[in-house]
């Protein structure tokens, strides 16, 4: 079992002011940081953040050669069982200051490790400090495995002009690479008899939810066993205790004999135009053969889809009425592994 630590990562933000935001950011408080959810912008603002809301947020200040904490904002993002490789960037800067000089209109960045979350005698820098009105991009190459880190957004003062107020700016900020990949996986398609228990296989960083949640053992955990009488698509979710959650999907095929028809009248009545196959969509690997008697394959496809199904042509061209015979290689462990017969082709 790993031990947790927190890693933060301060953004001081120098710039506009916008008056549309009358109250403190949710995130003020580094006891509530919005979560960075894999390879997702968020937009931001530290417009009316404090450094008051939480006790020591700022204390920090004589520990660094950095800068000094204004008005702060907390974001948080979490690495995935693997560690490694991770990007933070910080674009679309819109600062008051651009068009107001009350205010400044640059961003300063630098990340942050603490044991604790607003403890700052926990603080360890594992990052240069970075500055920017346009953009700011952190790569890290070797972060820890199952670590939180923590984004601080914060404005700053000009240090040549202390009538100048700190920062208040607009932002876009986003977390990805590889460490951060919640590895969301609901396995392998799985191919299974009517109402005999099958095994899904889901993996991911988080806590686990199946969906649809009948027919299953147990909704609530990677590998459940469903019992299906009919072919049921899943949906994996994982919520991570960050708050993010990312899904993914599984189909469940419920095997049953085929039912072959024997005969096709392409004459576009909307019967029989095409070769039917009953219960051949819980077999997409299937491969299937048409030929003539001679033994000129004219027919192959692997899967029979409605959109592939067999239409009496041949290269387009139709071919005459006749006896015509087929091979259905289902690629099941399940049931019949072969199908063959023939078809009438009547016009």
């Amino acid at each position: 079992m790993h031990q947790r630590h927190i890693y933060l990562i301060f953004i001081i933000v120098f710039g506009p002011f916008f008056s549309g935001y009358s109250q403190n950011p949710i995130n003020d408080d580094c006891n509530s940081p919005t979560p960075l959810c894999f390879n997702e912008w968020v937009k931001g603002s530290n417009y009316n953040a404090t450094t008051q809301i939480c006790d020591q947020c700022s204390d920090w200040s004589n520990n660094s050669n950095c800068f000094e904490l204004q008005n702060t904002v907390w974001f948080k993002f979490l690495t995935n069982k693997r560690g490694g490789s991770a990007n933070i960037k910080i674009k679309n800067i819109q600062c008051n200051g651009d068009t107001n000089n009350t205010y400044f209109n640059e961003l300063e960045a630098v990340v942050l490790r603490a044991d604790s979350n607003c403890l700052h005698t926990t603080y360890e820098f594992i990052s240069n400090c970075q500055s920017s009105a346009n953009l700011i991009t952190f790569d890290f190459i070797n972060l820890s495995p199952e670590q939180e880190y923590m984004l601080v957004i914060d404005g700053s003062v000009n240090p040549n002009d202390s009538s100048i107020l700190p920062a208040s700016c607009e932002f876009e900020v986003a977390a990805y690479g590889d460490a951060l990949d919640p590895l969301v996986d609901a396995g392998q398609d799985v191919f299974t008899a009517p109402n005999v228990g099958a095994p899904l296989s889901g993996s991911g960083m988080g806590d686990p939810s199946w969906y649809p949640d009948d027919n299953i053992t147990n909704s609530s955990i990677f590998d459940p066993m469903v019992f299906l009488d009919i072919n049921t698509l899943f949906e994996l979710t994982i919520t991570q205790e960050i708050g993010c959650s990312y899904s993914d999907q599984v189909m469940v095929y419920v095997q049953e004999p085929l039912d072959v028809f024997n005969t096709i009248t392409p004459n576009n009545d909307g019967v029989n135009d095409t070769w039917k196959i009953k219960k051949i969509e819980s077999y997409p690997l299937c491969k299937v053969s048409i030929f003539s008697r001679w033994g000129q394959r004219l027919y192959y496809n692997i899967g029979y889809p409605e959109n592939k199904q067999w239409d009496g042509k041949y290269k387009g061209n139709e071919l005459p009425s006749g006896t015509y015979y087929y091979v259905i290689e289902t690629s099941s462990n399940i049931g019949e592994s072969t199908y063959s017969g023939y078809i009438n082709l009547i016009r």
